[in-house]
């Protein structure tokens, strides 16, 4: 992805099929956002349909010397995003996502609380991304993304055989 310094796949561990198998809590999480009461209620929350979508989850560990530039998430066939929150130390509760207007001016930086996270339907205003500053520790997310026809790849998914709910 534009903007990093480091690989897209880099920190990242997806609750592929593989990776649900080896890993029982994975597989319990990604089938309850797998599951139709759970897309349902994201459907009706966030005034979306999630039809022909599949389901993406990545657990993210960013340390020093990462950043994102300001993006969106809609240059991709993403329907939702959910970023939760793993802070395991209070200075790092200041390294939330970073959001910008739609000039890239920084607006604020969503708070990284225990049980916090953000969530939205992408568009071509949903601007956000992580500013270049020092990490100290490890920056603990999981992403859940609830992604359309097009997806690039398949080993990223959690179900690719199966379409959400």
């Amino acid at each position: 992805m534009v903007g990093t310094q480091r690989s897209e796949l880099e920190g990242r561990f997806f609750f592929s099929p593989t990776n649900r198998s080896l890993f029982p809590v994975c597989d319990d999480v990604a089938r309850a956002f797998q599951s139709k009461k759970v897309s349902q209620f994201i459907e009706k929350w966030a005034d979306i349909k999630l039809t022909n979508t599949r389901l993406r989850i990545k657990y993210t560990q960013d340390c020093h010397g990462y950043y994102l530039e300001p993006h969106t998430d809609s240059i991709d066939p993403k329907r939702f995003t959910l970023v939760v929150t793993l802070p395991r130390a209070l200075h790092l509760e200041t390294m939330g996502t970073d959001l910008y207007d739609n000039d890239h001016i920084y607006v604020s930086t969503q708070p990284r609380t225990i049980r916090g996270g953000l969530a939205f339907v992408p568009s071509s205003q949903t601007w956000h991304g992580f500013a270049k500053k020092p990490i100290n520790g490890i920056r603990r997310s999981l992403i859940v993304n609830y992604v359309g026809e097009g997806w690039p790849q398949t080993l990223d998914l959690s179900f690719p055989e199966l379409l959400v709910g």
